[in-house]
């Protein structure tokens, strides 16, 4: 009897990450702390290094007394415009010497608002020297130790990198008959079903990674007639690490009804495949039949056999 089964395709593909990130420093000076072990789990914000933060904190309290300088200056500014405004409202003082009042106000304020800016860079600057984690991930090695002087800028040296494995992507390409059946369940991507094997992985105990498909490239490949998939996995024993090589099946969004015969029941005559099928006289019967793909030792049939073995 027809049974209703999921039909898979395999392919291979790489172990990518979802998220990573390459620490540089945001600051120059020098590394006074590294605050983690190589290939620790971190979490997002945990510190990683310190640069030394003493000229930073120095600058933000020079940047933060400039802006108080400025502040004054911009109240005196002020007050000298209003008594200029009310000595003009009397006529005890000429158009120019207002506008220059005027003016001098103006000049005033703009620096307030200059040393205002000062002080935020500094404070991010002062931020900066503690270096943290922007992603939950796994932690490199330091590339750099405790007293080297690093500089900030389009050089900066790379300090570690970090990349999140609680979920990777596998990339694969897909062909564009299995991309074209794919694309019409794209509403149930999370339906269809993508197993992950890998290549190192064998024997009975193989580890089988289940995930789904996240998404399909923008373009066909023309010279390979392939399509770039990409499938997330959770990586639920921490043993999947990006870059691994990975066997993928890749399952319907949903099952069909399909025929199935064990594979050592089918025969090879030439380039026929055939089965023999007992019908209700008992008599031995030669069936030539169309294949489609494997499914658990069978393989499913196509054509040239009808359930009951008719």
């Amino acid at each position: 009897m027809p049974q209703a089964i999921r039909t898979w395709t395999r392919f291979s593909g790489r172990l990518t990450p979802v998220e990573s990130a390459e620490i540089k420093p945001l600051v120059s000076g020098t590394i006074q702390q590294v605050l983690f072990e190589d290939g620790q789990v971190v979490q997002k914000d945990d510190p990683l290094f310190v640069i030394d933060p003493r000229p930073h904190q120095a600058q933000l309290q020079r940047a933060e007394a400039e802006l108080s300088t400025a502040q004054s200056r911009a109240r005196l500014a002020r007050d000298e415009l209003e008594r200029a405004r009310q000595l003009l409202a009397n006529k005890l003082i000429s158009q120019s010497v207002f506008d220059s009042a005027f003016n001098d106000d103006r000049v005033a304020q703009a620096a307030v608002q200059a040393a205002e800016s000062a002080v935020q860079q500094a404070r991010l600057n002062l931020e900066y020297a503690h270096i943290r984690s922007p992603i939950k991930g796994r932690v490199g090695r330091a590339e750099l130790t405790v007293g080297n002087v690093v500089n900030a800028g389009v050089n900066a040296p790379v300090l570690t990198t970090v990349v999140a494995d609680d979920h990777l992507y596998t990339e694969f390409n897909v062909d564009e008959n299995t991309y074209i059946q794919s694309v019409r369940h794209i509403q149930q991507q999370e339906k269809m079903p993508v197993h992950l094997t890998l290549a190192g992985d064998d024997g009975d105990n193989k580890k089988i990674y289940e995930g789904y498909i996240h998404a399909f490239d923008n373009r066909l490949d023309v010279a390979s007639g392939t399509i770039r998939a990409r499938a997330i996995f959770v990586n639920e024993d921490n043993a999947l690490t990006p870059g691994m090589y990975a066997n993928i099946s890749l399952g319907t969004a949903t099952t069909t009804e399909a025929l199935l015969v064990p594979e050592r029941a089918i025969g090879t005559n030439q380039n026929r495949k055939f089965v023999y099928v007992i019908d209700e006289n008992n008599t031995v019967n030669y069936r030539e039949v169309s294949l489609g793909g494997h499914y658990q030792a069978h393989r499913i049939i196509l054509n040239g056999l009808q359930p009951g073995g008719v």
